[in-house]
């Protein structure tokens, strides 16, 4: 597990000489709550909340109809269901790195998704003729 010293989230309640920062009629978050949807709710109100279920029901759907043969969009299928139940149980939201892992799961399982000849097609188009 990670350990996060204590000091390091000094800088949310005071300012580098020991006064407390002003903000006036703001309410800060201690950190983030463990759970994407409470997050969503707490920091976006319900119009962030109709946004990011819109958005999950249109990849859901997505991922439906992709042309893919069925064991390819089973695995998108379980990859979507796995990293939502990732968002629901651990890590804030907008972590550089929890995101990043985001997009890279959707590059991977884009390239691992592309069509992919068989060996008669390649046998059957050898490619150009030698001269």
């Amino acid at each position: 597990a990670r350990h996060i010293d204590a000091k390091a989230t000094q800088f949310v309640a005071e300012l580098p000489d020991g006064s407390d920062i002003a903000y006036p009629n703001v309410t800060l978050l201690p950190l983030h709550p463990h759970n994407g949807a409470l997050q969503i709710w707490l920091e976006l109100g319900l119009p962030g909340a109709l946004i990011t279920a819109a958005l999950l029901l249109a990849l859901g759907f997505g991922i439906a109809a992709l042309p893919l043969p069925t064991p390819q969009r089973a695995a998108a299928t379980a990859a979507f269901t796995a990293t939502l139940c990732l968002i629901l149980l651990s890590f804030g939201l907008w972590q550089n790195w929890w995101q990043a892992s985001f997009w890279l799961l959707l590059i991977l399982f884009g390239l691992a998704s592309q069509p992919t000849r068989s060996r008669d097609e390649t046998d059957a188009h050898p490619g150009p003729p030698d001269r």
